[in-house]
């Protein structure tokens, strides 16, 4: 899957790009890890944990739209 960035889709802030560009790494590891059907290692609060790679993908869904939806309020 390759995903095609306007660079002007980006905020001037490089903190946002940096966090727009981990969360986009995020999706593709998740992908990867559906895809051979495998674990995700990831940060909780601190605690390192093992999550489904659909439970990341919906959880990372939910986040996007209350984003969204707050957005719009």
């Amino acid at each position: 899957m390759r995903t095609v960035v306007n660079p002007a889709d980006f905020s001037l802030d490089p903190a946002q790009a940096a966090l727009d560009a981990l969360a986009r790494a995020g999706l593709r590891a998740a992908e990867d890890a559906k895809r051979t059907n495998t674990q995700m290692v990831v940060a909780e609060n601190g605690q390192v944990v093992h999550v489904n790679p659909q439970e990341y993908l919906r959880l990372r869904a939910e986040q996007v739209g209350l984003q969204h939806s707050n957005d719009g309020a």
